[in-house]
Formats: structure tokens, C-alpha cells, sequence
């Protein structure tokens, strides 16, 4: 009877830890599933700001090159004079 006893103390104790790994498990699962959220999240608005920085380097260049031409223009109209 003392032998069938341990045994069952051990499966008690084995159910017990399988159950305890079983919720450590879960909980390194949500926390893994909250920080890739983040790291998405994060990426998302990296390359929103990527955009949104090109368009402006676009609007810039855009309005650098009519600056340039409209100072050449006036150039050469002093030129002529």
C-alpha cells in the first residue's frame, strides 16, 4: 500500500507540474503574440512615416527645381537688360 501511495503522490505531482508548464505555456504565448501586436504596430507606422517623408522630399524637390528654374529666368532676363 505504501508503494501504490507514492505512486499516486507522484502522478498528483506529475499532473500537477504538466498543468503548471501547461500555463507558463500560455502565458509565453500571449506575451510572444502581445509583442509581435507591437512590433507590427511598430512597423506599420515606421513605414507611414517613410511615406510620408518621400512625398515630402518629392513636394520639396519639386519646388526646388521651379525655384531653380525661375531664377534662371530671372537671370537671364538681367542678363538682357
Amino acid at each position: 500500500m505504501d508503494q501504490k501511495r507514492k505512486e499516486e503522490e507522484v502522478e498528483k505531482l506529475a499532473v500537477s507540474w504538466q498543468q503548471r508548464f501547461d500555463e507558463l505555456s500560455h502565458e509565453k504565448d500571449q506575451e510572444l503574440q502581445e509583442v509581435e501586436t507591437y512590433v507590427r504596430k511598430t512597423l506599420e507606422i515606421k513605414d507611414e512615416k517613410i511615406s510620408q517623408l518621400t512625398t515630402m522630399l518629392e513636394e520639396q524637390t519639386i519646388k526646388y527645381r521651379q525655384m531653380e528654374m525661375l531664377l534662371e529666368k530671372q537671370r537671364k532676363e538681367l542678363l538682357l537688360q
